[in-house]
């Protein structure tokens, strides 16, 4: 009875550590730049006109392998994450470090404000979908109004699991 218990004990103690270990991991970094492909309209997260200059929007655009539609994952300390544009290096936050929902998404120099950080959470098997929990707002990254078109604003949004907050790599 003895060896049962000690042997239960041994195999919880396992189980344990190795839960653990999932819920603490977070991405440190991509070994290379990732498009974000949209789950609702299929196309890439990406920056308005390609442009480098802070406080340029993020939108949604037909995926073209340009480099403002590639990101870069980043550690950011605990469950976060940075997302940094591969044309520039710029980080991918909320306008004006806003926590009102519907505020645009936008580039700007990387400053490790929490309006610049993200919680990547898997949205599991059925999608293989991500979704992006901003950590000063608390709300999610998606696309205005649900839309597919071409050049619809990214934008956050309280997290409601509509396909446009939904998002594979």
């Amino acid at each position: 009875m003895t060896r049962i218990l000690g042997r239960i004990s041994a195999v919880s103690a396992g189980l344990a550590l190795a839960g653990a270990a999932a819920l603490v991991a977070a991405p440190s970094a991509m070994a290379a730049p990732s498009t974000l492909h949209n789950f609702n309209s299929n196309q890439c997260l990406g920056i308005l006109n390609g442009s480098s200059s802070w406080g340029a929007h993020a939108i949604q655009w037909g995926c073209n392998g340009n480099d403002d539609q590639k990101w870069s994952f980043q550690g950011a300390g605990d469950i976060y994450i940075t997302l940094t544009n591969s044309n520039d290096g710029e980080c991918l936050g909320i306008d004006g470090g806003s926590t009102a929902q519907g505020a645009r998404a936008i580039q700007w120099g990387c400053n490790g404000n929490d309006d610049q950080k993200w919680h990547m959470v898997y949205n599991g098997p059925q999608t293989g979908t991500y979704r992006f929990v901003n950590k000063k707002s608390g709300q999610c990254l998606g696309i205005l109004n649900g839309s597919n078109g071409q050049g619809a604003e990214a934008i956050q949004w309280g997290c409601n699991g509509r396909n446009d907050q939904s998002w594979y790599l």
